[in-house]
């Protein structure tokens, strides 16, 4: 139960640092995070007419699968 609750924690920072990354740069993109087994998935969606948009970012591995969602004010020129 501690190497799980290790590897939920880890998986956990992966998404938080994943997401704060694509605030910077709202782009769709996936790939390996680095750490055996784990993958992630960022994707960047508008809501209508809002001129917000939402970040997703998944990070998974090892039977596991963490999600975080944030919704962002779209800056000018973007």
């Amino acid at each position: 139960i501690m190497y799980e609750n290790t590897q939920t924690t880890q998986m956990v920072q992966i998404a938080k640092e994943k997401i704060y990354l694509l605030e910077d740069a709202p782009r769709n993109s996936k790939g390996d995070t680095g750490i055996a087994g784990l993958k992630y998935e960022n994707s960047v969606s508008s809501i209508e007419n809002s001129g917000i948009i939402r970040l997703k970012t998944v990070v998974s591995g090892h039977g596991k699968e963490i999600r975080l969602d944030k919704l962002i004010f779209l800056r000018k020129g973007e």
